[in-house]
């Protein structure tokens, strides 16, 4: 089985359908996220979506432009999509998904490789027994 990270949709929207958050698949970093930190990481992510920012690589230094993007859909994945059956090429149920709409620079850029992934970046606070 193949995870799908990311699908391009019609140039003519400038829209990518990125998987952000697989469960019960370790990630780039390491990480297990299970079926209801996902549901619960997007779901604080809509909440405060007006807050949140596109970077490279986590640095707040290298931001994109918010006038560069628009979050315009997030969604857990209900079941299994196959993507591409010859390919086996799959988003798995309960995967995070969200499509970006980007400006036509950033749009061509990432179809160039010059962005090639979207992750969450987790803050953790500990409380207090």
């Amino acid at each position: 089985m193949n995870i799908v990270k990311f699908i391009k949709s019609k140039k003519t929207f400038n829209t990518i359908l990125f998987v952000i958050l697989v469960p019960e698949i370790e990630d780039r970093n390491g990480d297990i996220i299970s079926e209801d930190e996902i549901i619960e990481t997007a779901h604080e992510f809509m909440i405060n979506s007006n807050k949140k920012k596109i970077n490279i690589n986590h640095s707040s230094s290298d931001e994109v432009d918010e006038e560069e993007y628009d979050f315009v859909e997030s969604y857990i994945m209900p079941c299994e999509f196959v993507v591409d059956e010859d390919n086996d090429l799959i988003i798995p149920k309960w995967s995070w998904v969200l499509w970006i709409k980007f400006s036509d620079e950033v749009y061509e850029d990432i179809l160039d490789g010059k962005y090639v992934w979207v992750s969450m970046e987790w803050f953790w606070k500990r409380e207090k027994i």
